[in-house]
């Protein structure tokens, strides 16, 4: 073994040669055996004796002198009788108190698995139970749902693509400003506005004033709502079940206000066989119109190549009408009133096709009934203006008087049921 004076590595450190290259050999000698040894401030002990003595130590550390040191270095030794292992600084470290791992500061890694998912050069997956799910920095963020077809997925630019789901929150829109989808969920509320700011649809359900469905045209020649039923659909026939608009509405209810209808209130155009069909079982009427304060009819049927108005009446009841009008006794009016002022011959301002099968009975094609509870008169038939003749009938030239020749014709009535001849001259 080297005495004191000597080095490690044999040098005597009180001859040493005075030349150059004697005295470089002496301190690089010098310097090997400063580094072979442990300087801990009271001792210098080789790396062997140091080895030797921490196998009975209860820590290893560089530069921290306990668990709870922040000093940069690292301590691994018993806390008690607990294993414990301190890594890095107060920054980032590596901390384990011997039932918990805690990692401080950023991971790096381009392979290897955490928590059951696995890590790659760009992504974090996970596989279980026939699904998978990934964190991407690729065009794709985030996928999740069956392996092969994700049930949602969200790419970088937010787009978000769901086969389902629910989504809560206070108000949820798809933009801070121009056109964008609103939805509340307080007041139950959801609206559409267009780029200009305006309002073109709401929905409300929460509201007892509001409409539950409200649509707003900013544009003209703009439908509010347009219904489309394909033409045809799969199975013959199947078209016939198809409706537009199906009003299942409580039997104290409007079916349809129309308390501002602007110009037309509806307009019914390219049907092919009817416009408008209402089976009525009701109490009241089938239609009803009050035209209160118009300055126009209440109805106006414009013909074409069939009647503008054709009514069909079956009814069997006392009161089962075709036609019924009932006038109040403050009408001023007629109650009936034709303006016909077509120029052909063959056009009657009214003409009835009375047909029947009827045996022992009379049947009549027009029935006047005319009463005055006043001092005036009443009369069935008022004929104000005329021109060539009040009547036109087929002709009956049999001799009125029996043979005696007095007039042209006669025109056969029925008086209490019995027949009777008005002559004609």
């Amino acid at each position: 073994m080297s005495s004191e004076r000597e080095t490690s590595s044999g040098v005597d450190l009180y001859q040493i040669g005075e030349t150059p290259s004697e005295l470089r050999s002496a301190l690089m000698a010098l310097r090997q055996d400063f580094d072979s040894h442990n300087h801990d401030g009271s001792s210098s002990r080789t790396f062997q004796t140091v080895i030797a003595e921490t196998l009975s130590a209860r820590a290893i550390s560089i530069h921290k002198t306990s668990f709870t040191d922040n000093t940069a270095g690292m301590w691994a030794g018993l806390v008690g009788a607990t294993m414990k292992l301190f890594l890095g600084d107060g920054t980032n470290s590596l901390k384990w108190d011997g039932t918990t791992i805690t990692i401080v500061g950023s991971i790096t890694a381009s392979s290897g698995t955490i928590g059951g998912f696995t890590i790659g050069a760009t992504t974090l997956s996970a596989v279980s139970g026939g699904n998978t799910t990934i964190l991407s920095s690729g065009a794709t963020a985030f996928s999740a749902g069956p392996t092969g077809s994700p049930s949602i997925t969200i790419t970088q630019a937010g787009v978000l693509t769901a086969t389902g789901g629910t989504i809560t929150g206070g108000t949820i829109q798809t933009a801070s400003s121009g056109t964008r989808f609103v939805m509340t969920a307080a007041t139950q509320h959801y609206e559409t506005i267009n780029a200009n700011g305006d309002t073109v649809a709401t929905m409300n359900w929460s509201s007892t004033t509001a409409a539950v469905l409200k649509l707003t045209p900013t544009h003209d020649a703009r439908r509010a709502l347009e219904i489309i039923i394909p033409a045809s659909f799969a199975g013959a026939g199947a078209e016939a079940d198809a409706k537009c608009i199906t009003i299942d509405n409580a039997s104290d209810s409007i079916c349809i206000d129309m308390t501002d209808a602007g110009s037309t209130a509806i307009s019914i155009v390219g049907h092919t066989t009817r416009g408008i069909f209402i089976t009525h079982a009701g109490t009241g009427e089938g239609v009803y119109v009050s035209a209160a304060g118009s300055t126009a009819a209440a109805g106006f049927f414009g013909g074409g190549a069939y009647p503008a108005l054709e009514l069909e009446q079956n009814g069997t009841s006392t009161n089962s009408f075709g036609i019924r009008l009932t006038q109040s006794t403050a009408a001023v009016k007629d109650g009936i009133f034709i303006d016909c002022n077509a120029d052909s011959n063959v056009v009657r301002g009214m003409y009835i096709d009375r047909d029947a099968n009827v045996d022992a009975q009379a049947v009549s094609a027009l029935r006047l009934d005319a009463s005055n509870l006043g001092t005036g008169t009443a009369v069935g038939i008022d004929f104000a203006v005329y021109k060539s003749g009040i009547f036109r009938v087929d002709t009956d030239n049999t001799d009125p008087t029996g043979g005696g020749g007095a007039a042209t014709g006669r025109i056969p009535i029925l008086v209490a049921g019995t027949a009777r001849y008005l002559a004609y001259y």
